[in-house]
This record gives structure tokens, sequence and C-alpha cells, in this order.
């Protein structure tokens, strides 16, 4: 492998403060509230070195949906672990959904962005089969660690696993709306027995 020269350390290395800074930036004031000035000023940078990057505040937003969604593995390696310590099932899913309520209660205000940005660009083509993609890509993570469990036997081989991966996800969204909406915070004993029920539930 080609060893990186400074120029290119460099580009990279605003690449990700412009995306992390923006971030930040649309989880404050979403994605119609929040502009390219926004951005940069945050950042730290110029309007130039943000279209160096970015073409538009569009692409932008897919940029940091892929560079979200890259970073997001590092929060399921520890599932593997849990379920080889010889834990209950109950037990599993809470420490599970420790972390992943952990993760999610940083920035919760996050699925009001996904959802702003998405009704902006549907029209869009290229921008509704990245946002399908990156379901595609969620329900077949949560697949996966329903399938351990139940190759593990924590869970009965007729469990339809795709079926109970899209029906979490659907109630994660929902709990982080109604956080989002009521301010009734997001908790892991309420996802706990949330996942438990469904997966009871087939």
């Amino acid at each position: 492998m080609t060893e990186k020269n400074k120029f290119q350390l460099k580009r990279e290395a605003t690449y990700t403060k412009l995306i992390e800074a923006g971030f930040e930036v649309l989880c404050q004031k979403g994605y119609s509230g929040a502009s390219v000035d926004d951005i940069v000023q945050q950042a730290g940078f110029t309007k130039g070195a943000f279209y160096v990057h970015f073409k538009t505040k569009e692409q932008f937003m897919l940029d940091l949906l892929t560079y979200r969604k890259e970073r997001r593995a590092e929060i399921h390696l520890p599932f593997i672990s849990l379920i080889e310590t010889g834990s209950s099932l109950e037990q599993i899913i809470r420490e599970s959904m420790e972390i992943i309520v952990g993760q999610l209660q940083k920035t919760p205000e996050w699925i009001l962005v996904y959802v702003d940005f998405y009704m902006q660009a549907k029209r869009h083509s290229n921008s509704r089969a990245v946002y399908q993609t990156l379901y595609d890509d969620w329900i077949s993570e949560i697949r996966n660690f329903i399938d351990l469990l139940r190759a593990n036997q924590f869970l009965p081989q007729e469990t339809n696993s795709l079926e109970i991966a899209k029906m979490f996800y659907a109630y994660l969204d929902g709990c982080l709306l109604h956080d989002n909406l009521y301010k009734e915070m997001l908790n892991v004993p309420m996802v706990t027995k949330g996942f438990l029920a469904i997966l009871n539930s087939k």
C-alpha cells in the first residue's frame, strides 16, 4: 500500500472535520435550517474548502450518511461476545440495548435531520436509492444479530429474522421520534422490553 503524502492527509483531515462539524450543525438546526456557511464556520474553514469536497449541501448530506454508516459498525462488534458469554436472552438483549441506546442518546435529534433531508430530496432518485441502501443495511445488521441468537438456540428455529428486524427498526425509529416530540427520553428498559416483546411475538 502506497503511503499517503501530506497533501492527501491534509485533504482527508479537512473532509472529516467538515463532516463532523456539519453533523453537529445539522443536529442543532435541522437540514433545512442549516447552511453551508454554518457548517464551514463550525469547522473553521472557508466555503471554498467546502466546495472542494462537496458540490452541494445535498451531496454533503449523502456523504455524511455514508460516513456514519461506516462508523456504525463499531457498535455491533460487542454483540457476538455477549452471546458467547452464556448469559440469558434477556441479559443479552439488555446489554445490547445499552450499547445501541447509549449511541442514540448522544444525538437523539438526528432522526429529525434524517426525515427532514428525505422530505427535501425524495424527488431525487439518487437520494432515495441511498436511503433504501441504508435501510437495507440496517435491517441486515439486525437480522444477523437475530440469526446469531437463533443459531445459539436462544430463539426457535422457525423465527422469522427478517420480519423481526423490520419490526424492531420501525419500533426504534418510533421511540426516537417520540423522544424528540414529547421529550420522554429513550431508555434501556423501555427498548429492551420492546425488543423482547417483538421477539416473543413470533
